[in-house]
């Protein structure tokens, strides 16, 4: 059974179904695993083996059909960790202080990292019955 947003994604790039259908099993590997987990397009290329661009471009796809959302994290310049995530960028403050080091850090566009979660929708479909 096709996640939520898979089956729109295969009509519209149906010279690309087994690639899609890699990037598909990847997603649902990482779910099973962790339904809040972060979707990252270079683990997802790492995973299913494709390019991380083509990754990106299926991600926003996906976006549109409301699998996935877009969240953002200002990553730590002392730890690398995530410091603070949103779902948008005007959400996150113009100066912090850091949850993983106690410093404050002023934003910079260099530590921004975008990412997609799973959406309630496409979590439903990991359950459906096949």
């Amino acid at each position: 059974m096709s996640l939520a947003g898979f089956d729109a994604l295969l009509s519209r790039h149906p010279e690309q179904g087994a690639p899609i259908r890699q990037l598909q099993a990847a997603i649902r590997s990482v779910l099973s695993s962790d339904e809040s987990a972060a979707l990252s397009d270079d683990h997802l290329s790492q995973m299913a083996g494709l390019g991380v661009n083509e990754v990106r471009e299926w991600l926003v796809e996906l976006m549109r059909a409301h699998a996935v959302e877009s969240h953002v994290a200002r990553m730590c310049p002392n730890t690398g960790g995530a410091s603070v995530e949103a779902r948008h960028l005007s959400e996150l403050q113009n100066e912090i202080e850091c949850p993983r080091c106690g410093q404050i850090h002023r934003y910079d566009s260099r530590r921004i990292v975008v990412f997609f979660v799973a959406t309630p929708g496409l979590l439903a479909s990991l359950h459906a019955k096949k």
